[in-house]
Formats: C-alpha cells, structure tokens, sequence
C-alpha cells in the first residue's frame, strides 16, 4: 500500500511539472488543417498541432505570382519556446526563440486563445468586426486597414491580405482530436544550422491590452463599411504601439529551458552557443556524425551520439598539455536531461577516448565503439 501511494505520489508530481512546463494554447488536443491559397499567391500550406499547441508544424508550399514567379517553401517547428526553420532550398535550420510562449505564463488568468488574440490585436491592430459561420465552425471576423481574416480559436482559417495586390489563404480541411505521427514533429535530417536568435519568431515585450479583442460595433449606416471615428481612432493607437522588452517578464522566452528526467531545471552554460542546442537539433545530425578522431580547440562545440544510442553535446572549457576539462550534457529520448556534467576530464571516457594534443590546443576525441561526434564550428 505504502508503495503505491509513492508511485502516485511520483505520477503527481511529474503531471504538475508537465502543466507548468507546457501550456495549454487550444481547447483541442490535435488538429489537421489544409489550406490552399489564391489571387495573386498559389499552393499549399498544412498546418499540425498536437499536445494542446505545445507542438506545431507548418508545412509552407506557396508561389507569389508578380510578374516573376517566387517561390517560398518552408518548414516552421514550434516546440514550446523553441522554433526551427528549414528552407529546402539553402538547406539550413534556423533556430531561433518562438517569442509569443512567453505570454502563456505571464497572463494565467488567460486562455491561449485570448492571449493569441490580444498579441494580434496589440502588436497587428486587428480588430474584432463581427462573427461568422466559416468551414461549419463558429469564427472571429477581423479587419486590419482592407484586409480581412476569420478565426477559430484564435487560428486563422481565412485571410485576405490586400496591399497594393490581392493575396487569399484559406481552409479547405479540418481535422480535430485526431492520432499525429510523432515523426512528423521530428526535425529531418541531412540539413545545417543556424543560429538564428537575431530573428525571433512572434512579438515580444507586448504589455497585453485585453480590452482590444472585445466585438466592435461597426457603422451600419456606412455603405463603404468603414468603421465609427471611435473605432478609426483606436486602429491608430494601435498601429503606432511601443513594443517595451522586459527582460524579467520573458525569462521563458529569452533563453530555453532545459529539463531533467525529473522536472528540474537545469541551468546550462557555455561560452558560445552551446546552450542553446537542444536534443532535436542534436538528432537533426545524426547522418553528419563521425566516427573517426576528431580535434575539439577550447570553447567550441560539438555533437555527439554514444554507442548506446543517446545524443549530447560537449564543450572543452580548459585545456593545456597537462590537464584538461569539459562540460556535457547527455539527453534522453524525450528531450530531458538524461546526464549533465559542468567540469570532468572522464565523463565520457565510456564513449571516447579524450586526450591533449602535444601542444595543448586541442582535444582529440577518438569515438570507442558504436559512438559519433561533430564538431561544430
């Protein structure tokens, strides 16, 4: 009996850190959208959701046709705070911080949907004219300046854009609550990275003005369906917002958050970016690893898989011809924390070989076994 009481006990504890570690940004657990687009733009774009929004995958096929042709394909990967971007054509992962999560913790008084409402309405000035019955469901009528979208629970199922030119995207499927592969949120591989933190995707420092996602009323008596002087004037103040960075508001937001096996959080340093690679990115490069000796200089880092199949990183933060020390992290296959270590010189010796070189500028790491590395540059 006292036994299982701790088991529960551990199970409670563990679905308390999983609330506080993921927010709940759709009243639905998964869904399945396509879109097609039209007027001046043409293709496909499928959007997936899975984990109540903690996990999205926008999968972006669109041609822009302005005289010449253009085309964007992509792949947006929002994992909780964390976005990844592959072009296929460069080739290349662009990792950056999904700004917008932040908000979910700050406001809890909030739902994911209102809250992704109000950082339309205050960053965007999109304002709430009226409702719809778009694709059988209930939906937000929004105008910006001649632009117009529908929204159901905050996602937008169609949108006319209208600057100088005509672009329209819309649904044509909807699938909810239904079973999604776990591969499709799984970064591919055979692609580089980047580091691209300059270019945070979503608003950040917003101070969220919740009165503005409430229902405007519109001029009935306006053939141009233009809205009241009241409404005009607000779209201006709107328009012209001051984004404020608050640091200690957004700490969720500014720098990822890495986790044990048991919920807690582990403070990850490094002198470049090494923090900031996380398990997908590491996995993302599994067919790059090398099994041969390899030179790692001091403050750089590297990628590593070992020969029982778990996926790290390293990186050297002393050494000389007479001693040496590094720092590593081994994750699991969720993405926790499976081993961390901020200073050894024999932390890894199951896997690899690690010595000075003859001058003491360098580690040379010989793989043992079934292990890999990659040293990034």
């Amino acid at each position: 009996m006292k036994t299982t009481l701790i088991i529960i006990s551990i199970f409670t504890i563990l679905n308390i850190y999983a609330q506080e570690k993921k927010a709940k940004i759709y009243p639905f657990k998964s869904a399945i959208i396509e879109y097609k687009y039209e007027a001046q733009l043409s293709g496909t774009h499928i959007k997936y959701i899975d984990d109540y929004g903690y996990k999205q995958v926008d999968i972006i096929k669109k041609e822009i046709n302005l005289g010449d042709t253009e085309k964007k394909y992509e792949t947006i990967y929002l994992i909780g705070n964390r976005a990844y971007t592959i072009t296929p054509k460069d080739t290349t992962i662009g990792l950056s911080i999904n700004n917008n999560y932040a908000y979910y913790f700050k406001y809890k008084d909030k739902t994911g949907v209102e809250i992704n409402e109000a950082i339309d309405a205050n960053a965007s000035g999109w304002k709430h004219t009226g409702d719809i019955k778009y694709m059988n469901k209930d939906c937000k009528v929004w105008e910006s300046g001649k632009s117009i979208r529908y929204t159901w629970n905050s996602i937008i199922l169609y949108e006319e854009l209208n600057f100088m030119v005509m672009m329209v995207e819309k649904a044509t499927k909807i699938e909810i609550n239904v079973k999604i592969p776990d591969e499709i949120f799984e970064i591919p591989t055979g692609y580089t990275f980047s580091n691209a933190n300059a270019s945070q995707i979503g608003f950040g420092g917003l101070n969220l003005d919740f009165n503005k996602i409430k229902l405007v009323e519109k001029n009935k008596n306006n053939d141009s369906n233009e809205a009241t002087e009241e409404i005009i004037e607000e779209a201006t103040e709107g328009d012209n917002i001051t984004i404020e960075f608050k640091s200690d508001d957004y700490t969720k937001a500014e720098e990822f958050t890495f986790y044990d096996e048991k919920g807690n959080v582990v403070n990850v340093e490094g002198a470049n970016e090494y923090k900031d690679y996380d398990y997908l990115i590491i996995k993302s490069q599994d067919l790059s690893l090398l099994k041969t000796e390899q030179k790692l200089p001091k403050y750089s880092t590297a990628f590593f898989k070992t020969s029982n199949g778990n996926y790290g990183k390293m990186q050297i933060t002393e050494v000389s011809t007479e001693n040496f020390n590094y720092q590593y992290i081994i994750f699991n296959d969720k993405g926790l924390i499976k081993e961390y270590n901020k200073k050894t010189n024999n932390g890894l010796a199951e896997f690899f070989n690690i010595k000075p070189d003859k001058y003491g500028y360098n580690l040379i790491i010989t793989p043992l076994k079934e292990s890999a590395i990659l040293i990034i540059e």
